[in-house]
């Protein structure tokens, strides 16, 4: 049977998933922010783990997923690779920048739409090559496409920061949206 893993930062709506601060404001003193709401569909066989911030994608992957993700460092943990530990399989690391605002990234990484996320304009070179930008996606998965993860990520002071929940994908879940993935990973 497939799951679906969606981490939700204290609520499905208590970060804005465009400007990073919660829409209402909170205890810590944070300033009202813009008002808009993340709302990301959660389906019946869905699990929900409710974290008090979004975590970034790697932190997800090896302290929330239940024991199903080992990072196996070598040495002085230099020289590692993730291991997805149903299928024993390594985890591909990727990723791809847009050349627009988080906002169209967010909305339809929010529906799962990876059509839209491929129709967005993505940050290319002079010379039509692939290239950095402050909005990007990333993405973990198998080469089977028995796991995948993602999350938009915006660079804000030089820093990668958590716009959305982590999508944690396993079985025929992963397996649909495998192939776009690669497509994709700007990183192969």
């Amino acid at each position: 049977m497939a799951s679906v893993t969606i981490g939700f930062s204290g609520a499905p709506f208590a970060r804005c998933g465009i400007c990073a601060v919660p829409p209402f404001g909170n205890a810590q003193g944070y300033p009202k922010g813009c008002g808009r709401l993340l709302l990301i569909p959660v389906a019946s066989y869905a699990t929900v783990l409710f974290m008090s911030t979004y975590k970034d994608i790697d932190d997800f992957l090896v302290e929330d997923c239940q024991g199903k993700v080992k990072d196996k460092t070598r040495f002085l943990g230099l020289f590692g690779s993730v291991i997805y530990t149903v299928t024993g399989e390594k985890i591909q690391g990727g990723f791809r920048y847009f050349a627009c605002g988080p906002e169209p990234l967010v909305e339809a990484f929010g529906r799962l739409d990876l059509d839209a996320i491929l129709r967005l304009p993505f940050a290319l070179d002079d010379d039509g090559n692939a290239d950095t930008s402050s909005v990007l996606i990333s993405v973990h998965y198998t080469d089977s496409g028995s796991m995948l993860a993602m999350q938009v990520q915006e660079y804000q002071n030089s820093h990668p920061v958590p716009l959305t929940a982590v999508v944690f994908l396993e079985g025929a879940a992963a397996k649909v949206h495998i192939e776009k993935i690669k497509e994709l990973d700007q990183s192969n």
